[in-house]
């Protein structure tokens, strides 16, 4: 990964990882809701939504 510095240099504005986490939490209500991210960026928003639908998704033994 990049430096700040050097992603701002570079026009890359990237979500603190915490702030990414507490959006998605805040946004999807259960496992089955839909995340769209059109700016994508590094992906953050959809890899905290993908953990926490499994960490929500119900475990069969």
């Amino acid at each position: 990964m990049q430096s700040p510095t050097t992603q701002k240099e570079l026009g890359a504005y990237y979500t603190p990882d915490a702030v990414a986490g507490c959006l998605v939490q805040w946004a999807t209500r259960s496992e089955n809701d839909r995340l769209i991210d059109p700016s994508c960026g590094d992906g953050q928003f959809i890899a905290y939504h993908r953990l926490s639908a499994v960490a929500c998704a119900p475990r069969t033994i």
